[in-house]
Parts: structure tokens; C-alpha cells; sequence
């Protein structure tokens, strides 16, 4: 169970977190977030979404719930305040449970109690929905190849010559081995969904690469790393900071 914290006190934050991992020690707290700003940019970055939020409501730069309309929040949250007047918004924004602070062991036994609950009733109900669409349809295969445009042809492009796409302005571009370049009408989410993940890794928002085409990898400046291409794209190959421990296992073809 992968948990982010929004919590901008300190010590509130440094009690949540050991409440958390005294009751479950095999929860891993992703960060710790003080502000919205730094709660937007992490659950952008984060390759996948956490799977509990515990959020306190007024934070340093604002309401957390202006997070909600900065970017797309995919998880449950358990919502921590000193007031009870937000609880409607509250319950309005993916809320699960509501905590008045200072709360206790057993607050948090209660909330993290309700959540698995709420786990298990949408697992036993999801599965039965996943079979029926199975049932009613076909597989989709993943890509192994793409046709792109190249004046007034179509070219097929096979997997295995290609180093990277990448986002630039409003279009994804393929990027070949012999250093051409040609526009796909999928955009990095949809490609993310189409190609084998233990071939293509998404560093970061604008990019993806092959890992066949990775030549070198480096430090860089706040624990991110950049990579050198066998073949150059005009947009700096750097992975994101939360995805480096990640993207290195992939690299070594972890799982």
C-alpha cells in the first residue's frame, strides 16, 4: 500500500506517518507534501497514482482542495483538519473518512480500517465487471509496429527502431533510429497503454523511451537522472525524481 501525506506541520506530519507504519509496517509513504504546489507536482510525476491521500485542508499556500483542480486526483482521501466545517467539500473531493485534529492511534486504526473495507467491497465488485467486459470483448493486441506519414506515403515503423516519443508542443513524435522524426496521432497516455512496458519506460511527462537506445546515464542537479540516447532527440532526456529508483530496476529488467 503506497500512501502520499499532505500535511504542512511538521510534527503532525512526522506523527501521521509513524502512526501509519506502527499499524501497518509494510505501508510506504511516498512523500510528504507541505503545500499545493509541491502536492500538484508530485502527483503528476508519481508513474502511478497513490493509493491512499491523507490531506490536511488549509496548508501554507491555500485550501488542498485547489490540488483537486490543478490536476487529476485519482485516490481515496482521508481528509485531517482542525475543522469541521469543510466536510462537505470535503466528501465532494474523493473523501473517505474526516479527521479532527489532534487525533489518535485509534482515529487512524478507524480510518485506514474503513479504507481496506472499501477496497475489498469495489475489488469483489470490479472483478465481476472486468469478467463481464472480457466476456463481451475481444483482446486487444498490443503495437509491435506503426504506420506514419512521410510526404505522400505510408512507412511502417517496427518497434524495435524506435528510441523514443516524445511531446512537443500539441503533437507526440516518433523518433527512429536513423534520426528522422514522424508525428503519431496517440497521445504519451495511449502509448503507454499500447506498448510492452519492459520495452518503452514514460521518464517523465514530454518523454518516452526504448530501453535498447539508452547509452549512458548520469547524475543531475534535485536526484534526477539524465540519460544519453544512441540516437539524439532535441528534448533533454531526464527522469523524473520519483520515477529514478524505478526506471533504474527497469533498466536492470526488474518488474
Amino acid at each position: 500500500m503506497k500512501l502520499l501525506l499532505v500535511e504542512d506541520e511538521r510534527r503532525t506530519a512526522q506523527l501521521l506517518r509513524e502512526l501509519i507504519l506502527k499499524l501497518h509496517p509494510s505501508y510506504e509513504i511516498l512523500a510528504i507534501s507541505d503545500s499545493i504546489e509541491a502536492s500538484v507536482n508530485i502527483l503528476r510525476e508519481l508513474p502511478v497514482a497513490p493509493d491512499l491521500i491523507f490531506m490536511d485542508i488549509e496548508l501554507s499556500d491555500g485550501l488542498s482542495f485547489e490540488i483537486f483542480r490543478q490536476t487529476e486526483v485519482q485516490s481515496p482521501v482521508i481528509f485531517c483538519t482542525a475543522h469541521d466545517h469543510y466536510a462537505l467539500q470535503a466528501f465532494q473531493n474523493h473523501g473517505i473518512a474526516y479527521l479532527l485534529k489532534p487525533f489518535s492511534e485509534e482515529d487512524i486504526r478507524a480510518a485506514l480500517a474503513q479504507h481496506l473495507q472499501l477496497q475489498r467491497f469495489f475489488a469483489s465488485t470490479g472483478s465481476l465487471v472486468q469478467q463481464a467486459l472480457e466476456e463481451l470483448s475481444p483482446a486487444s493486441p498490443s503495437k509491435d509496429q506503426f504506420l506514419v506519414h512521410f510526404r505522400d506515403r505510408l512507412i511502417p515503423v517496427s518497434l524495435r527502431n524506435i528510441v523514443a516519443f516524445v511531446r512537443q508542443d500539441q503533437l507526440v513524435l516518433l523518433y527512429h533510429r536513423d534520426g528522422r522524426s514522424f508525428s503519431v496521432p496517440q497521445s504519451l497516455d495511449e502509448l503507454g497503454d499500447l506498448l510492452p512496458d519492459s520495452t518503452f519506460f514514460r521518464i517523465n511527462r514530454r518523454m518516452m523511451v526504448q530501453r535498447t537506445w539508452v547509452k549512458e546515464i548520469t547524475n543531475y542537479p534535485n536526484r534526477k537522472i539524465s540519460l544519453t540516447l544512441e540516437v539524439a532527440v532535441p528534448e533533454p532526456a531526464i527522469v523524473s525524481r520519483l520515477k529514478v529508483s524505478q526506471f533504474l530496476r527497469w533498466m536492470e529488467g526488474e518488474s
